[in-house]
């Protein structure tokens, strides 16, 4: 709630779904039209109290929407650990898809122009 009064709102990706979930977003430029956003989530349910993993408790499914820039189009989306791409949709300047599961981490990668 602290980061979503700073930001008046306006965050620029969530993460919904059960579970503790930490998690990052990037961006890496490709080009001069091209770039990448680099979503890193770590799955910290399991923990104790001093971060410790005291053992893996799957969470999921997890919805994750992205803020993009005007005018952006997603070529694709895809995890890097699992493997494969998802599907995704667009829906009010933001790009929408789900994990089905998330055991210990993943990164998933939007490709965009």
């Amino acid at each position: 709630n602290a980061a979503r009064w700073a930001l008046g709102g306006d965050l620029p990706f969530t993460v919904t779904g059960p579970g503790y979930v930490d998690a990052r977003l990037y961006r890496q430029a490709r080009g001069e039209d091209e770039f990448r956003l680099i979503l890193h989530l770590v799955n910290l349910s399991g923990c104790n109290t001093s971060g410790y993993l005291e053992e893996h408790l799957p969470v999921g499914p997890l919805q994750v929407a992205v803020k993009l820039p005007p005018g952006c189009r997603v070529q694709r989306v895809a995890r890097r650990v699992a493997g494969g791409d998802l599907p995704f949709t667009m829906a009010g300047g933001q790009v929408c898809f789900e994990i089905p599961l998330l055991v210990d981490h993943e990164v998933v990668v939007v490709e965009a122009i």
